[in-house]
């Protein structure tokens, strides 16, 4: 997948340099376009390889696809394009238009149909809350600091150890570019790649975000007119990578210009995790990346540091009394960016062994158990599973404030490699941890420590003997808590990949500036 993709950015790059008369480095577009790319190819692959197989298994079937009033599927942005690639109505046309140009299957237009999350046609309105930031105005020496992940007060320290005035990050919005066929008659060189490099290179010019094309010339002259005057020393961001489009174009300029550039990491998963799109694009695109304690012999780039979401929170007295707090997750029903979770179907196991945990609890635990479900349901109806399964047991939709139901909990129950159980050791609430370690694959590097929280207690593989653990401790989580071989098992781990140190601002700001 990685060669795919570093043949076709190559290409896509000559092509978006040609189209808008421009000659960026193949870096800037990595910034600027390289992970909607990445992402494209990961999720194409696996449409691709569905359709192949249902091609080869029912080869005297006929597809059906709908309508479709857009003659381009294009999204507007990479956060339109996240927003969409999760939803039925672009898998349904993704699916179609495999079927339809890669297979023999005959596909036929239902007409009169039309899928019940079409747009028809529509631009959609982006709330405020997602639509592309700036970073606040600094000095030609300055750190340019966006999306960092620190607390607003942290930040503003941050700042002033940085000897510059604490900027405020303002927002940057651009019209919403409609899609052009006439504009999109380009073609992806790949003929000297293999079968599946000639379909990702097919789809491109269809699915490219419009941000990227019909939209680019405004958005790119707006995100050039309102930065500093002068080149910022260093830039950096936690997760503006991603879908902050203006904010990656405003950045891979300030590359070029001589500035470095920073990523900080933004959450757990990270540097544990065996497999990491996302990690492997992030360290590819900066100059230094900033771990949250880890290090990687085979990308020297990367940097211990404190982990900026985790500085500045309070440590918390372990409760006598309290309730037991579940977190679940929840993913999209089809893949997407890959990494070392549950994909697709594959969820329907992390939901059993969830509803095998909560079974296994004594009465007395039950009774004080509360599972968190993620906000984002992704249409597995999670609410609805628990009520059949378990109706008895006390749900929260994931929308109440996390920090809150801390305040009341006695022990903190993690079923996934994320950043939830990495806060809840920071912030000293007891915590033990299940996972199927077939779907939560971790690196080699990781395994010794995650080996100590197996041997104190705290991590197990199986759902059913971290429950009958949990029924054994109950009456005195504290003091299994404060134990010794649980403590030392916690702080080795956190030193690793949840470091915050005695001075982590003095510590951050000599990542930043010390090259």
């Amino acid at each position: 997948m990685s060669e795919v993709y570093e043949a076709l950015l190559l290409e896509l790059a000559e092509l978006l340099n040609e189209i808008h008369g421009v000659r960026h480095s193949v870096r800037y577009w990595r910034i600027v376009v390289g992970w909607w790319l990445f992402y494209f190819a990961q999720i194409i692959f696996d449409r691709w390889q569905v359709v192949m197989t249902a091609s080869m298994a029912y080869p005297d079937a006929t597809l059906l696809r709908l309508p479709h009033a857009e003659a381009i599927p294009a999204s507007t942005d990479m956060t339109a394009f996240i927003e969409a690639m999760v939803g039925d109505a672009w898998n349904e046309r993704v699916f179609a238009d495999l079927a339809e140009r890669w297979t023999g299957l005959p596909v036929e237009v239902v007409e009169g149909a039309q899928h019940p999350h079409s747009n028809s046609g529509k631009i959609p309105a982006m709330p405020d809350m997602v639509r592309q930031s700036r970073r606040g105005r600094v000095s030609g020496a300055g750190v340019a600091l966006h999306s960092v992940y620190l607390h607003r007060s942290e930040k503003i320290k941050l700042e002033l150890l940085l000897h510059q005035i604490p900027s405020i990050e303002s927002k940057l919005s651009f019209p919403k570019a409609r899609a052009d066929p006439q504009r999109r008659k380009w073609v992806v060189n790949a003929t000297d790649g293999d079968r599946f490099t000639r379909v990702i290179a097919d789809l491109i010019p269809k699915y490219l975000p419009t941000c990227y094309l019909e939209g680019y010339a405004d958005a790119y002259s707006k995100v050039a007119a309102e930065g500093p005057a002068r080149t910022p020393r260093v830039v950096v961001t936690a997760n503006a990578f991603s879908s902050d489009d203006g904010w990656k174009m405003w950045a891979g300029l300030q590359c070029e210009r001589g500035a470095k550039l920073v990523i900080a990491q933004h959450g757990g998963h990270y540097g544990t995790g065996d497999w990491s799109a996302s990690q492997m694009h992030e360290i590819a695109i900066s100059d230094r990346y900033l771990s949250w304690g880890w290090r990687d012999l085979e990308h020297p780039t990367v940097r211990p540091a404190p982990a900026t979401k985790l500085i500045g929170m309070v440590r918390r007295r372990p409760m006598q009394t309290g309730r037991c707090l579940q977190v679940l997750a929840s993913f999209p029903r089809l893949s997407y960016w890959m990494f070392s979770v549950p994909i697709g179907p594959q969820c329907q196991g992390y939901f059993d062994d969830q509803f095998a945990f909560a079974g296994a609890l004594s009465r007395q635990v039950r009774d004080e158990l509360i599972v968190r479900l993620n906000s984002n349901d992704y249409g597995w109806d999670q609410a609805q599973r628990w009520k059949d399964v378990e109706p008895e047991i006390t749900t929260d939709n994931g929308r109440s404030d996390l920090s809150t139901l801390l305040d009341h909990t006695r022990l903190y129950v993690a079923t996934y490699n994320a950043t939830t159980f990495l806060e809840s050791f920071t912030q000293g609430v007891p915590t033990v941890m299940f996972w199927n370690p077939e779907f939560w694959e971790l690196s080699e590097s990781a395994k010794p420590f995650f080996e100590l929280l197996r041997e104190a207690g705290v991590l197990f593989d199986d759902p059913v003997t971290c429950a009958l653990h949990v029924n054994s401790i109950w009456e005195d989580v504290p003091a299994w808590w404060a134990s010794s071989n649980v403590q030392s098992a916690v702080n080795e781990f956190c030193n690793q990949y949840a470091f915050v140190g005695r001075r982590p601002l003095r510590d951050l700001k000599a990542a930043l500036t010390h090259w």
